[in-house]
């Protein structure tokens, strides 16, 4: 019997504890709610100051935001962590006044970022100016944002518009269902609507062209660059009939009409080109990709460069693979080159296959020095953050992981902007070798050189006019704390120099 209310006693005394214990836990909990209450109170006061000081605080917004959604859920840890960076944030923040706008280094800036989100702070450490962005038409509050955190860091956008407002939308093609298409939201056709979408393109012109009429409130300086649709390749599907009422009958009509699908896309870009221009005769209409993965135009793509030649400023063409491919893609294509206007690639990435960190960084330079060399003025390497939603091999070729980490090849790609950016040309001096000479306006050349066929020694003197080069490495490989690792610049005799498959950069000493 003295067992049994011993047993009870016990027992009582654990409930007893459990139940003290979960009070205890409650009490905390409500101790740690009302202290963030309390620290966020202080926060708002230190936030609405700098609000009425002109301060940007898109950033600090956002980590407000994450804060919110952990408070709600309890998550009170959390919750505190999110606030404490809103606070070092905010205490960060930059005078209005301290704002440089546009981090231009010269009037032809080659290189530019795809894809940045809301990493402006990488963008102007790799001290990018040229970066992209899309407008479907269908929030013009998010655009304004987007515009002032990209302007307030300094950056220039070229901004690609898809014709997807759901007021004047291609009927047809708003009526299907599209989901689960990579890319899938930049399809687009004719509006059905077009006086309607001249409207909101005049409006949209208005706010960002800098004339100081109906400017967003937002705008720091003009945006000078726009591009009609963005690859439009396979992405533009111009004026289905009512009839069709699914993706696949959609496809199949496309691949039937194609000659009416691009006669359409021309009428589109003349109607989009002559509403910009009348508007602001300064700003640039960049062409949609019409070119594909093979940069080939058929017979009927054919139609936007003969009959709609003189209704964009700049064409663009996208590549995904590695150098070799590029190189053999893009040699000889006279419909390419024959337009005598400026040809960007506003997405440009690399390796697709066989990835590794190495190859990765060394593409970084190699495809860039191919495309310039082939006459690509400007370059927007895709992208700085993965690509979400698209295939693994898209997402590899991105600077940073998905994590915001840095790879190799985003230190790289800081170390070929700096030796070669704001370049007069780019040349091949050698047809049996990858040898690049990039001159410039006001200083010295700069060769870029690799080998395709392993670890060599080479006699470099005849292309260069001093005894001694200095040679600069990219970067490769990280330590094991993720920072990168620079191997030692190198002053060596110009007609002893190592090279493999490996780029490297060689100046005159």
């Amino acid at each position: 019997m003295n067992k049994k209310i011993t047993a009870i006693i016990i027992a009582m005394i654990l409930i007893a504890g459990i139940i003290g214990g979960f009070l205890l836990f409650k009490i905390f909990q409500k101790s740690d709610k009302n202290e963030l209450i309390v620290k966020f109170q202080q926060f708002q006061q230190s936030y609405n100051q700098k609000q009425a000081l002109g301060y940007d605080l898109i950033q600090v917004d956002l980590i407000v935001q994450q804060g919110k959604m952990a408070f709600n859920r309890g998550d009170y840890k959390e919750a505190n962590k999110k606030l404490n960076q809103a606070i070092e944030s905010l205490e960060k923040l930059k005078k209005p006044e301290e704002i440089v706008y546009s981090n231009r280094v010269c009037e032809e800036d080659n290189f530019g970022l795809h894809i940045i989100w809301d990493r402006t702070v990488e963008s102007n450490e790799l001290n990018v100016n040229l970066i992209r962005g899309m407008n479907h038409f269908n929030n013009e509050r998010k655009l304004r944002d987007w515009i002032k955190l990209y302007q307030n860091a300094g950056l220039d956008i070229v901004l690609s518009l898809i014709p997807n407002n759901d007021v004047w939308r291609n009927s047809v093609i708003k009526s299907i269902d599209l989901g689960g298409i990579p890319g899938g939201a930049d399809i687009s056709g004719f509006p059905s609507n077009v006086e309607a979408y001249k409207k909101d393109l005049v409006r949209l012109v208005e706010g960002v062209d800098g004339d100081g009429v109906e400017d967003y409130s937002e705008l720091r300086y003009p945006i000078k660059y726009i591009q009609v649709g963005n690859e439009v390749f396979w992405q533009w599907y111009g004026n289905p009939p009512s009839s069709i009422t699914n993706k696949q009958q959609l496809y199949s009509w496309r691949l039937n009409h194609l000659n009416e699908v691009w006669q359409s896309y021309g009428e589109f870009l003349k109607i989009t080109y002559e509403t910009i221009k009348a508007e602001n005769p300064d700003m640039m209409v960049i062409l949609g990709d019409i070119y594909g993965p093979d940069l080939e135009v058929t017979d009927d793509e054919k139609i936007v460069l003969t009959n709609y030649r003189n209704y964009f400023d700049i064409a663009d063409v996208h590549f995904y693979g590695n150098y070799k491919e590029l190189e053999e893609t893009i040699d000889d294509k006279d419909v390419l080159f024959g337009m005598q206007k400026p040809i960007w690639s506003l997405e440009i990435g690399g390796p697709m296959k066989d990835y590794t960190l190495k190859e990765h960084a060394e593409e970084v330079v190699k495809m860039q020095l191919v495309l310039f060399e082939k006459g690509i003025d400007k370059s927007f390497w895709s992208s700085l953050i993965p690509t979400i939603g698209w295939p693994q091999s898209f997402l590899n070729t991105a600077l940073l992981d998905k994590s915001f980490n840095k790879k190799p090849a985003y230190y790289t790609y800081k170390i070929l902007k700096n030796k070669i950016n704001c370049f007069a040309s780019v040349n091949k001096i050698s047809s049996d070798e990858y040898f690049y000479k990039v001159k410039f306006d006001d200083k010295d050349p700069v060769f870029v050189l690799w080998s395709e066929n392993g670890e060599k020694i080479i006699d470099f003197s005849q292309y260069i006019f001093t005894p001694n080069v200095k040679i600069t490495h990219i970067v490769t490989e990280l330590d094991a704390d993720n920072n990168p690792i620079y191997p030692d610049e190198e002053i060596i005799s110009s007609d002893s120099i190592q090279i493999d498959e490996t780029p490297i950069f060689i100046e005159e000493v």
